[in-house]
C-alpha cells in the first residue's frame, strides 16, 4: 500500500523542525564556552534589550533596541557597551523589532 502524500507532509512538518531545533541548540551549547564578555550596556533607557546588530557602515558600532512598548529608538553603542547616540524613528510602533538583527 503506497504512503499517502498527506502522511509524508505531516512527517516533514514534524521531523524537519525538530532536526533544525536540535542542531541549533547543539551549536549554541558548543559556542557557550567561547563567549567573551566585552562590556556592559551603559544607558539607563536600555531596559529590555531585544535585538542587537553590528553597523554595516561604522566599524565598532552596535545598534540595539528595547522590546515592544518602549520608545521608537535605536541606540548606538561601542563594542564595550558605551553609549554613542540615539536614533529616533518617527511614524511607526516598536512592536517585535527583533528582525532588525
Amino acid at each position: 500500500m503506497p504512503i499517502s502524500k498527506i502522511y509524508i507532509h505531516i512527517v516533514q512538518l514534524i521531523v524537519i523542525p525538530l532536526c533544525l531545533t536540535s542542531s541549533a541548540l547543539y551549536a549554541s551549547e558548543q559556542d557557550k564556552d567561547t563567549w567573551v564578555d566585552l562590556g556592559l550596556i551603559e544607558h539607563e533607557e536600555i531596559r529590555e534589550a531585544s535585538g542587537m546588530v553590528a553597523s554595516r557602515k561604522n566599524s565598532g558600532v552596535l545598534w540595539i533596541h528595547n522590546d515592544s512598548d518602549n520608545p521608537n529608538c535605536l541606540y548606538a553603542l561601542d563594542i564595550k557597551g558605551r553609549h554613542l547616540g540615539i536614533y529616533h524613528i518617527e511614524g511607526i510602533i516598536n512592536r517585535d523589532w527583533e528582525d532588525i538583527a
